[in-house]
């Protein structure tokens, strides 16, 4: 096999995979066709058949007849142990609308591959020992944030835990020393934030930063200010902080910058974007120019009129990496990593 072929073999191997966690996230376990897949992935069918063989030698797909090509990849989680999915602080309530979607989508999932999950949605305050019985209990931790007076306690608890269990974290800010990590790229989504507003025109920019215990907020509003000054334009306001941020405080701020004529609008805060923006919409305060951009992870945006960009917290490829870390366990490969995956923007 020459050089070229074998790096197109392992490019297709790679592009295969990504299929595969595509079928996960959407309940499918059979392949399609030889001559669909390589026509989707852009590749010969001999090249196509030595990945695919590749892969069953290793133990990915598993065949049942000549042609038929079944997903192996997320079979048997239940041998990963007790998976626990734990966030501290708003007692019976997610921190963050993202975290409850990115739940929603795991947790069904988990259950289909014969995972053992549940949810601890808890209040250090009211109830610090069941917390650390939970942490006590569990195999594998998904960390989803921490939010109250506790949480130097629950953190310690939790970065002593890997060494004896594996502690996933999926909050960037309180976790940096973790070693494994798989978490969205705040300053990334800042910055992403500030590009669009600027290729849509905007000069009068503003973002709106509820500052709170959520760090990521930071990162953020960072990624934001260091886009608009690199680009160097006049007129661009620079990152405003609303102290102790409420839901009352974020309206006032909003109403605020729209009559004071920003163009250019980019909200960083926990309640939900649509109450936020519910008054200004129906009494016709956000002119048309406007454009107001979110970090909201339960697509609600997409629901309001007019219709507003909102920029995905990439659930679905936390998801994604998350199976794949809890097949490495299931197997007894264990693999730590840190990953920052990028978010998207969606568009009207």
């Amino acid at each position: 096999m020459t050089k070229r072929t074998y790096t197109t073999c392992a490019r297709t191997e790679e592009l295969l995979r990504d299929c595969i966690r595509t079928m996960m996230i959407a309940n499918q376990d059979r392949l399609p066709g030889e001559e669909i897949l390589a026509e989707t992935l852009h590749v010969s069918r001999r090249t196509l058949h030595k990945a695919l063989l590749n892969l069953e030698e290793r133990g990915i797909l598993v065949r049942a007849g000549r042609v038929r090509r079944y997903v192996r990849e997320f079979r048997n989680l239940g041998r990963a142990g007790r998976i626990l999915f734990l966030s501290v602080g708003r007692q019976y309530t997610f921190q963050l609308p993202a975290m409850e979607r990115l739940w929603n989508m795991l947790h069904p999932l988990l259950l289909r591959h014969g995972a053992d999950v549940r949810l601890f949605l808890t209040n250090p305050e009211s109830d610090p020992k069941s917390i650390m019985e939970q942490i006590g209990n569990a195999d594998v931790i998904l960390y989803a944030g921490c939010l109250s007076a506790g949480r130097d306690a629950v953190m310690d608890a939790l970065f002593r835990s890997q060494n004896e269990k594996s502690v996933i974290s999926l909050i960037e800010t309180q976790t940096q020393n973790f070693r494994n990590m798989i978490v969205l790229d705040n300053y990334a989504a800042g910055r992403m934030a500030a590009e669009y507003l600027i290729a849509s025109g905007c000069r009068k920019m503003l973002g709106i930063w509820e500052f709170c215990n959520n760090q990521d907020f930071s990162r953020r509003a960072q990624g934001f200010a260091d886009s608009l000054a690199a680009h160097h334009f006049g007129g661009i306001e620079s990152i405003l902080w609303v102290v102790h941020g409420s839901a009352s405080g974020m309206r006032e701020t909003i109403s605020w910058a729209l009559s004071e004529g920003f163009d250019g609008l980019f909200l960083m805060s926990d309640e939900h974007i649509s109450d936020l923006l519910r008054q200004p919409i129906a009494s016709g305060q956000i002119p048309g120019k406007t454009k107001v951009v979110t970090i909201d992870g339960t697509q609600e945006c997409l629901r309001m009129t007019p219709v507003l960009p909102y920029i995905n917290h990439a659930s679905d490829k936390i998801a994604e990496e998350i199976l794949e870390q809890i097949t490495l366990l299931a197997r007894g490969t264990f693999r730590n990593v840190r990953k920052h995956l990028y978010p998207t923007l969606c568009k009207s």
